[in-house]
């Protein structure tokens, strides 16, 4: 029984395992990368945890018109004792040595001035607070999608390494031969050997630079650095917007900060009304109910209601500071949505403009990679002819390379363009909310 029990334990954990090795070994694409992030990035749980108090600070100012109940219970020990003498009954105990009472107490507010405003208030502070964690959200979708095609850039500058790694050896290899036909020099041999070592060099550089990418990857998604990760390369170029007209309309509707911004401008908004109107009065309902020690004036029970009117009739100039106040912050959040609206249109105009580059980029290094390739076809020909030398091969071997990598900067610059546009217009957070509301989760409603 116990040696199947193991049995069953062994194959459970290897069972385990093997998942986690073909997860680890799964590819692993943008989106996921993504998700992944958005679950276990430190930085966000940081952020949701900062939202939550923020809000927690928000709910303390939350205007409610629950009635206040107190309890209270008191003993005191006083003296000396007071007596009252009575007609032909002896004396009466005024004042005892002792005396407990129980309270309860109960406040409930009316009419308060300014009700509405603060309700108003309430509101746009928690969703200014919602808007400031989407913010975050939308930098860190950025930091991942930059991080994820840096790595595929790595990636692809390890196969330009690893392609003149073999163009070196292989010219290397034809060195050597026609050496020993007496075709070359010694000289031309080390040259090629020069460049063989080169590209061996820049071979493991390309190595450790994916490694890196990578690494930096799995930190922004929160996982241990040294996860391994099968990326997943797009199978074509992103679709550049023909202008920047409706981008900037997205972006000034959807991005986090404009939002925030404009429920920060809403909340002062109502803070001035608040502020105008704590001089007036208020309405209020209370009620007591006690249990005391009774003396010859006072009862053992004692029950009593009364409507009271609050009224700040001189409050010392306090309210117009307040107004005053409220009017200047309102002032200055205009002046930063206008400063953010600026930043927000020139941020997105700059994304735009950057893929329209890449994308010009990519059509001249296409032209550059063919020329480059045809001319080390025809130096390696005329090396073999001993019409050239081994510098314009190495000269010609050099160019391909730089055509190349040159090639795959402007292919990645254009997909990091396209993601800063993205960000840019708040496509990214935007439809993050439609999948999150999808599956019920809170998030901050769109007006």
């Amino acid at each position: 029984m116990h040696n199947r029990n193991f049995r069953i334990i062994i194959v459970c954990l290897a069972f385990i395992l093997s998942s986690l090795i073909a997860r680890a070994d799964s590819p692993l694409t943008m989106d996921e990368a993504i998700r992944i992030g958005l679950a276990q990035s430190p930085s966000l749980d940081a952020a949701r945890l900062e939202s939550r108090a923020g809000q927690v600070e928000i709910d303390r100012e939350k205007p409610v018109f629950s009635p206040k109940v107190t309890a209270k219970a008191e003993t005191t020990l006083q003296g000396p004792t007071v007596t009252f003498p009575r007609d032909n009954s002896g004396l009466d105990t005024v004042q005892k040595e002792s005396f407990s009472r129980v309270q309860l107490r109960l406040d409930q507010p009316l009419y308060t001035p300014g009700f509405s405003a603060a309700a108003k208030r309430y509101h746009a502070r928690t969703m200014a607070n919602k808007w400031g964690y989407l913010q975050q959200v939308n930098d860190a979708i950025l930091s991942i999608r930059l991080a994820y095609i840096q790595a595929l850039s790595a990636q692809a500058m390890l196969k330009v390494a690893q392609e003149e790694n073999d163009l070196a050896r292989k010219h290397l290899d034809l060195a050597r031969l026609m050496l020993q036909s007496g075709n070359v020099s010694e000289e031309d041999v080390k040259s090629a050997e020069s460049d063989a070592a080169r590209a061996e060099s820049g071979l493991t550089q390309a190595t450790d630079g994916v490694q890196l990418a990578i690494a930096n990857l799995n930190r922004l998604m929160g996982r241990d650095p040294v996860t391994p990760a099968v990326l997943v390369a797009p199978t074509k170029l992103p679709v550049i917007p023909e202008d920047t007209k409706d981008g900037i309309q997205e972006a000034l509707s959807n991005r986090p900060e404009m939002r925030m911004i404009n429920e920060d401008i809403a909340a002062a908004k109502a803070g001035i009304t608040l502020a105008s109107s704590q001089s007036l009065p208020g309405l209020s309902a209370q009620a007591v109910v006690a249990h005391q020690t009774p003396s010859a004036f006072v009862n053992e029970n004692y029950y009593a209601a009364s409507l009271v009117i609050k009224w700040d009739i001189f409050d010392g100039g306090k309210a117009h500071a307040d107004e005053e106040s409220a009017k200047l912050q309102s002032l200055r959040l205009k002046a930063l949505r206008t400063e953010t609206e600026l930043g927000i249109r020139t941020e997105t105009l700059k994304s735009w403009k950057d893929m329209q580059d890449a994308a010009s980029r990519i059509q001249s290094c296409d032209k550059q990679v063919a020329a480059a390739r045809a001319a080390l076809d025809i130096a390696n020909i005329r090396f073999q002819q001993r019409a050239a030398t081994q510098l314009e091969v190495s000269s010609a071997m050099l160019n391909l390379i730089k055509a190349e990598t040159d090639k795959n900067n402007a292919i990645y610059d254009l997909f990091s363009a396209y993601a800063n546009w993205r960000h840019a217009t708040g496509e990214d957070v935007m439809q993050m909310r439609g999948e999150q509301t999808q599956t019920g989760a809170p998030m901050p409603d769109k007006k």
